[in-house]
Parts: structure tokens; sequence; C-alpha cells
């Protein structure tokens, strides 16, 4: 209960301050287009996003729907970088809650997106327990 309060507090200020984006993926589907099911699925949710900008997952308001699959985390935090640069933001953080294989993954993309690139921003990573 105490992580969904938090989440909506968190969503209600995303509307309010552009300086909060959130970005959730559903990794235990895979991103494959040869599965019907999954196809169909990521369809439908977007689709809903698109028109009314409510999340399936969530059942309110989203900025961003919900990914299906696990993303290449480099690209994913060069895009936040990009957005943070274009919002004059040099520090950025990374909350994360998952396993600690993905932790890894995650911890060093934001590194590798730290060191380099014209849209430099530094990224503070975090693994949250819930």
């Amino acid at each position: 209960k105490a992580f969904a309060e938090l989440m909506d507090e968190i969503y209600h200020r995303e509307k309010e301050d552009n300086r909060i984006e959130i970005r959730q993926f559903i990794t235990t589907l895979k991103h494959d287009d040869r599965n019907f099911g999954n196809v169909l699925f990521r369809y439908a949710a977007d689709a809903v996003h698109a028109r009314s900008g409510v999340d399936v997952f969530l059942g309110h308001r989203a900025s961003k729907p919900h990914g299906i699959g696990r993303p290449k985390w480099d690209d994913e935090l060069r895009m936040v970088a990009k957005t943070a640069k274009h919002l004059d933001v040099e520090q950025c953080g990374v909350f994360f809650c998952g396993p600690e294989p993905m932790a890894h993954a995650i911890r060093k993309s934001c590194k590798t997106v730290s060191k380099g690139g014209n849209d430099k921003v530094h990224m503070f990573f975090s693994k949250e327990t819930f």
C-alpha cells in the first residue's frame, strides 16, 4: 500500500513538474513481433494511451505508457539525458526496483551515459526495494 501511495504522489507531481519523468517497463513480456499476443497487447495498450492518456496497467493518466520488454538501457538513458539537457538539468536520478542482474546493467548504462556525448548529464543510480 505504501508503494502505491508513493507512486500516486509521484504521478501527481509529474503532471505539475516537467522535471519528473517516469518510465516503467514490463520486462517479463518480451518485445517480440513474432508473438501475436504480445503484439496485440502492446498495440491495445498504446492505442488506449494515445486516445486517452491512460496507462492500462496503472488505470490512470501517465505521460508515457509502460514499455514492453527490456529496452536497450544505453539508448533509453541517452533519451533521458537529452531531455534533461533541454531542461538545463545537469544531474538526473535513476531509481530502479527489480532483480540485481538488471540493476547491474542499468547502473553500468548510467555510468556510460554520464561519461560522454554532447548531452552529458550525470546519472545517479539508486536501487530501491519495496
